[in-house]
């Protein structure tokens, strides 16, 4: 229903803002290979065998004197094996509406997800809804600062279900380091409270996550764009110590003109300290949605101006609900259709 109405809500905002077709975007990868499982939880356990995946990506962009609106929708199917199979569907919708003045940019951003897992032993539904007011403040001197206010919503449906609420703001200071280099440093701090039942069992938890990030970005003989965040994890439930890491990086470069080689880097990692005495302290507890590990090693051909092939190998982790996660290796080929 969420994806429905933010489709419904952009495509409105698209037709009295006077879109032009032609800024259609379009992006479509095939990939398959094999997978070699490590999980030790009961969702995929020791497997080995073929996996497929596809990932496709629609959306436009319109932009005039002082105000940009864009859309996309997104679907990922994968399947994992072909006897007790996982199979994994995410569907995303995302929207923004920007206004650009002399030195500030402002506007909001809309986003819907739908993640549903099913398997042998797992049948799961995330979704999420999140609306965000965001900010870009040019202060001179190379100097900006950006300041993101949101609000979220998660619900997670199977024999538990949960409902997640929280509010939250990401102030960040971005400065030139040197030439083709943006270094930023912030915090982010965020205040969640989660209701639910599990077995008739009322299961509540409330907190906060709060703690710096900081991130740096780079181009010109490569490709550098590195975020991390140390957040504190307060609730109910936990005691100190009680953290999480967070880190995004890509780097590449062009290795000639037909060839590139990038690494691909989610990592999220997260120490709870269980302060209470509780049967299932994981129903409890905060898991977000979009916190999936990978570390992959991509070297890619081009085949034409809107054709690539690829070969990509290594780690991934689904992060699933009640402490449960599907990970492993994975060598995979593929190609990508982009205009």
């Amino acid at each position: 229903m969420t994806l429905k109405c933010l489709t419904f809500i952009f495509l409105l905002i698209a037709f009295y803002s006077k879109i032009n077709f032609a800024q259609l975007s379009l992006r479509l990868n095939l990939e398959g290979g094999y997978y070699q499982s490590t999980s030790k939880s009961a969702v995929e356990s020791g497997q080995k065998d073929a996996t497929v995946r596809i990932d496709g990506e629609i959306g436009y962009k319109h932009k005039d004197d002082n105000r940009m609106f864009s859309f996309k929708l997104r679907a990922r199917p994968e399947v994992y094996g072909f006897h007790d199979n996982l199979k994994i569907l995410k569907l995303k919708a995302t929207g923004n509406y920007f206004f650009t003045g002399d030195n500030i940019t402002y506007g909001f951003n809309l986003t819907g997800q739908r993640n549903n897992y099913k398997g042998r032993n797992v049948d799961l539904n995330f979704q999420d809804f999140i609306f965000m007011f965001e900010s870009l403040l040019e202060m001179g001197n190379g100097f900006s600062l950006s300041a993101n206010l949101g609000y979220g919503n998660q619900e997670v449906s199977n024999d538990v279900n949960q409902k997640m609420d929280l509010l939250f703001l990401d102030t960040e200071i971005f400065q030139r380091a040197f030439n083709d280099a943006r270094l930023g440093y912030g915090i982010y701090s965020e205040r969640f409270v989660l209701t639910g039942n599990y077995e008739a069992k009322d299961i509540n938890n409330k907190g906060w996550r709060i703690g710096p990030h900081i991130s740096f970005d780079y181009l010109k003989a490569f490709l550098v764009n590195f975020d991390y965040r140390f957040l504190f994890h307060i609730s109910e439930i936990t005691e100190s110590p009680s953290y999480e890491h967070w880190i995004r990086l890509v780097a590449g470069k062009l290795l000639t003109e037909n060839w590139s080689v990038f690494i691909l880097t989610d990592y999220y990692f997260r120490k709870y300290t269980i302060s209470k005495i509780i049967d299932n302290p994981y129903i409890s507890l905060y898991t977000p949605i979009n916190e999936d590990n990978r570390i992959y090693l991509k070297i890619g051909y081009s085949l034409s101006d809107i054709f690539e092939a690829y070969f990509k190998t290594g780690y991934f982790r689904e992060n699933l609900f009640n402490n449960y996660s599907f990970a492993g290796w994975n060598f995979l080929a593929g190609i990508e259709i982009e205009n």
